[in-house]
């Protein structure tokens, strides 16, 4: 029986750059924290972009509570005239957040 939740946690540690960008890829970043988002970006239907840096802002002591307040407020306001917006994610604190979840998961599998 030991012998296979070493396997699981094997699994784990072994999972490269390639496997972690395929589920990262799945993730709704729409409920992903803002502390682990890197960027929004805003596209608008005129064909204009505009970058909002969450980490700098972050950086810069802003309460990341306030951050996801804000942003949902100009987005909510701008929504008649935004194409989409697209969340990009801090890879490695997600890493980083998610392995010890996935250790605990596959220490339970049979």
């Amino acid at each position: 029986m030991a012998s296979r939740k070493k396997k699981h946690l094997s699994l784990l540690d072994n999972i490269d750059q390639s496997n972690w960008d395929t589920i990262l890829r799945q993730v709704d970043k729409r409920e992903v924290p803002v502390e682990l988002l890197d960027t929004v970006v805003i596209n608008f239907i005129d064909g204009t972009e505009v970058t909002v840096d969450i980490q700098e802002m972050i950086g810069e002591g802003i309460d990341p509570s306030q951050i996801e307040h804000r942003l949902n407020l100009r987005l909510a306001s701008l929504g008649n005239v935004i194409k989409n917006v697209d969340f990009h994610i801090v890879r490695d604190k997600i890493i980083e957040t998610i392995s010890p979840t996935m250790k605990k998961i596959l220490k339970k599998v049979p």
